[in-house]
């Protein structure tokens, strides 16, 4: 997704991305642009600093972005920029700078380079939470197995589950299917000695 004011800019970036097979959809203002995100998340944004009849500037869009969509990874484009304008989008959250006018290897250089970086960073999310889940799974059945006593039927009945399921879901998340013990099943107690005297016969 493009986000930028001049027309031939827009024209000349759709266009090489969709010579190179990137599918493309611009916007001139900010508010365009929110418009498009709420019917649809791009892979990445090409964002400009200095917006033209635009509600909101590009740092400030890119700061409404950062709480809207962490993940999303924009490049900076700028025709006034300078170092530090370009250290100051890297520490706003920007993956990468680019000052107008461009070449177009390196405009598709910074575009692989920020799906990379986002195809690595959506998978370390998926996978934190994957764990986070398992370990949520894991305490909810631990919890199920002790308050049932280990009971597979009542377990399932009361999480809904069919008992093959719940046994594969146990076996999963490692939790000891194993039932405890009933107190019935525990060994007696050794009977005390009476402590009452036997009683002694009379001497003839």
């Amino acid at each position: 997704m493009v986000l930028d004011d001049e027309p031939d800019i827009v024209r000349l970036m759709t266009g090489v991305l969709r010579d190179y097979g990137y599918r493309v959809q611009a916007a001139r203002t900010s508010d365009e642009l929110f418009a498009l995100l709420n019917r649809q998340r791009p892979c990445l944004l090409l964002l400009d600093i200095w917006l033209q009849g635009s509600r909101l500037q590009g740092f400030d869009v890119l700061a409404k972005l950062r709480e809207r969509m962490p993940q999303l990874p924009v490049i900076i484009i700028s025709g006034h920029g300078n170092i530090e304008t370009a250290v100051a989008a890297i520490q706003a959250g920007a993956c990468n700078f680019i000052e107008k006018p461009f070449r177009v290897e390196h405009l598709l250089a910074a575009i692989r380079a920020g799906l990379k970086d986002a195809e690595v960073a959506d998978a370390l999310y998926d996978g934190r939470l994957k764990v986070v889940r398992a370990e949520f799974e894991r305490r909810y059945f631990s919890k199920l197995m002790l308050r049932f006593s280990g009971n597979i039927s009542r377990i399932a009945k009361f999480a809904d589950m069919e008992r093959t399921a719940l046994h594969r879901k146990l076996k999963q998340l490692d939790v000891p299917i194993t039932r405890p013990k009933s107190a019935a099943s525990k060994p007696k107690p050794p009977a005390k000695a009476s402590a009452k005297p036997s009683p002694t016969k009379p001497a003839p």
